[in-house]
């Protein structure tokens, strides 16, 4: 049997940073423009163009290669031999902390190693850990990272859910838009866990993340005739709340 050659090969730069190492993360890794399929989106503010060229993120350059079929090994066997391969100097976290009213998390500092019993077991044994939450009056936001087991080095975050206790139950939700990159790949993992995202947490995390938030009350059923038609008082706009992402579909 004779396996395949390897497809794809890239060189990995860093981008360089004022108060580096204390502030790299995963998206500060790039690959230049010429290792790059084209139709690559990433978020412009993450690209960095040189004299030499146009670096782009290599978190949209591997999400881009998975979109466009033309990998197929599991992405968190993929990540876990980054995080390997990457400098460990270079502590890289995609853990976002301290934004608004952070809520501590038991038994750990914010900058530790984050407490186990969380989330359900499934999502723990494949490495995804509650990294932060805030809460608010009536919802939760649960950071969802992801390290690879055993031994990694950094955290790859994967996404914020939304969490309210209501009157017939828990919902939940990923808050959009989300970030381009491999982030959007953790999410399908994190799902095929956990089809239902009311039911990530543990008792015990849901006692502890949703304390003190009171279940908003059952909204009651309209009569049809209270309804109206295209009511423009009824309609609202969707604003985005991230940098647009940029498709790069050729080379200057």
């Amino acid at each position: 049997m004779k396996w395949g050659e390897p497809r794809h090969t890239n060189r990995i730069y860093w981008a360089a940073l004022a108060n580096a190492p204390y502030n790299y993360r995963f998206e500060n890794a790039l690959v230049h423009e010429d290792d790059v399929p084209d139709g690559v989106e990433y978020q412009s503010h993450l690209a960095q163009k040189t004299s030499v060229g146009m670096f782009i993120p290599l978190t949209a350059h591997l999400s881009a290669l998975y979109d466009f079929k033309f990998v197929n090994r599991d992405i968190m066997v993929v990540l876990a031999e980054a995080d390997a391969l990457l400098p460990t100097s270079l502590v890289t976290t995609e853990v976002p902390r301290h934004a608004g009213k952070a809520g501590h998390l038991p038994q750990a500092e914010q900058d530790a190693e984050p407490p186990t019993g969380m989330l359900s077991v499934d999502l723990e044994i494949a490495g995804f850990r509650l990294t932060d939450l805030v809460q608010n009056e009536d919802r939760v936001m649960l950071n969802i990272s992801w390290q690879p087991l055993p031994g990694g080095h950094r955290f790859y975050f994967v996404g914020v859910i939304e969490m309210r206790p209501t009157a017939e139950g828990i919902t939940a939700k990923w808050l959009l838009p989300g970030p381009c990159g491999v982030n959007r790949l953790l999410r399908r993992e994190f799902e095929k866990r956990c089809p239902g995202l009311g039911a990530c947490l543990t008792p015990a995390g849901r006692k502890h993340c949703l304390a003190g938030i009171a279940p908003a009350p059952a909204k009651a059923a309209k009569h049809i005739d209270d309804c109206s038609v295209n009511s423009p008082q009824s309609m609202s706009v969707a604003k985005s709340l991230s940098t647009a992402s940029q498709p790069r579909n050729g080379r200057s």
